[in-house]
Parts: structure tokens; C-alpha cells; sequence
């Protein structure tokens, strides 16, 4: 299958940075969108043209001048809140490395564990199968393209899971809340990786679930997140903590 610019040709950054530079192209003033399939991290190369190699659904490979991590921080364009959701289930779920970007089942991974620096990213939402062979992880896209990133530390199927927890745990939560309102939500038909561990009965997926179907305790957890994160002044936090909780559940209230 062809792969945009490149023909046939296997998709890797080394490949892009020799062989491949020349027909890379820019796009002006372009918008992060949920169609980024991988982000390459060439910001050490001081390069002319840009920081990033833009792996896209629509528009092939291109290079941009902002940094992977300049990049992932305008997600926020796409589901209003960034970064904000995740980290409060990164933290209820006690988990401690490689932060991905998770809105429900569209999840993107860092591939080291810069990802609040610059580093490589994958959208495991559009991969359907992978390969580890010496540090370097060869995909196929749910498209049937080929690409393959470094991957130079860990367990790639283990830090998937570790993703599709989290993304599970995103819908799941928004799924038990909007029950309580006779309203549904489904997945979506692809899925990608993610759907390799819709069913995963390992112990961390079993708490997770009753976690997000506690609406109570999950409510307040987001609260206290929230609260603790609005940059108060450490001796004053507790007593605005109380205030504002205590200001909250009266709005909650009939009065």
C-alpha cells in the first residue's frame, strides 16, 4: 500500500532525516487535529525548516516548527480541558510514568519518558498491530500503512495497557454518569490497540471500573484534584479547600 509521498517505502525517522528529507513539505498555519497518527521528536538535529515530522492521516508526513511538546500542549483545542482530565485519573489510578494524552478512545503515548519534554508520540487509536525487535517498534496503522519508531526502553504492550486503562477509565466514568440520566454512549467501531484491552481482567482494570462507577467518591476525588491544583497558598490551602467544598455542595443542593 502506498504511503502517501513515500510510495511503499517503510516510514522511520532515520529514513525521513536522510533519504526521505526532500519531499517532506510544510503546511502552513495547521491546527493539531485528532488525525495525527505519530509525532517524530527532531528537535536536537537543528534543523532549518522545524522541530517535528508529522506523521497525518490526510496530509502524509510534513515538518512543523514547533516541538512535540508545543504540539501535545494545543491538544487542549480538541476536548477544552488537555491535559487536565488525565492527570486526575493518572493520579486516582496511582499511576507514575509516561503521561499519554487520553479524551475517551483517542490516546496518544510518549514513547520515553520525556513526554513534559520532547519526545517521539503514537496514536494507538490508529495502530492495529506492532512488532519490538532491538528497541524499535514496528507498526501497522489501522489504514495498513508502515512505520516504525525507536522504542529504546520498557515493555511497548505493558505501556499500552497502561493507556487503554486510563482511556477505558475516561469513557467508563462519563458512561456511568450519563446513565444516570437514562442517556448512553458506545465506542467507536476501531479502536485500534486500545480494543485489545477493552476486556482486560487484570486486577487494575477490576478497581478501576469500580472506581469510575462510584459516581460520589469520583466526583469529590475530581474536586479535591481540582482544588489542590489552582496554585492556593500552602497555608491557606486547606481552610479555601473546606470553603469552596463547602460553597460547592451547597450549588448542589435545592434551597
Amino acid at each position: 500500500m502506498n504511503l502517501y509521498q513515500y510510495n511503499t517505502n517503510e516510514i522511520s525517522k532515520r529514513y525521513l532525516l536522510t533519504v526521505g528529507y526532500y519531499s517532506l513539505h510544510i503546511i502552513e498555519d495547521y491546527e493539531v487535529d485528532d488525525e495525527i497518527i505519530a509525532l517524530f521528536d527532531i528537535s536536537t538535529f537543528d534543523l532549518p525548516y522545524g522541530n517535528t515530522l508529522i506523521l497525518h492521516v490526510r496530509y502524509g508526513v510534513f515538518i512543523d516548527t514547533r516541538t512535540t511538546k508545543q504540539l501535545m500542549n494545543e491538544f487542549y483545542k480538541l476536548n477544552a480541558v488537555g491535559f487536565a482530565t488525565v492527570k486526575a485519573l493518572f493520579e486516582i489510578l496511582k499511576m507514575k510514568h509516561y503521561l499519554p494524552f487520553v479524551h475517551f478512545y483517542m490516546a496518544y503515548m510518549p514513547m520515553s519518558g520525556g513526554s513534559r519534554g520532547n519526545t517521539d508520540w503514537i496514536a494507538l487509536h490508529l495502530i492495529r498491530k506492532f512488532e519490538v525487535i532491538n528497541g524499535i517498534v514496528y507498526v501497522t496503522t489501522i489504514y495498513g500503512h508502515y512505520f516504525s519508531m525507536d522504542f529504546p526502553k520498557g515493555d511497548f504492550e505493558k505501556r499500552c495497557h497502561d493507556v487503554a486503562l486510563l482511556a477505558r477509565a475516561s469513557f467508563v466514568f462519563t458512561q456511568t454518569l450519563l446513565k444516570v440520566g437514562m442517556c448512553d454512549i458506545t465506542p467507536p467501531t476501531e479502536t485500534g490497540l486500545l480494543s485489545k484491552f477493552d476486556n482486560c481482567k487484570c486486577k487494575y482494570h477490576l478497581e478501576m471500573i469500580l472506581r469510575m462507577n462510584n459516581l460520589q467518591n469520583m466526583t469529590a476525588w475530581l474536586l479535591k484534584f481540582m482544588l489542590l491544583n489552582i496554585g492556593l497558598d500552602k497555608l491557606e490551602k486547606i481552610e479555601h479547600m473546606k470553603h469552596y467544598s463547602q460553597s460547592l455542595a451547597r450549588v448542589k443542593k435545592l434551597y
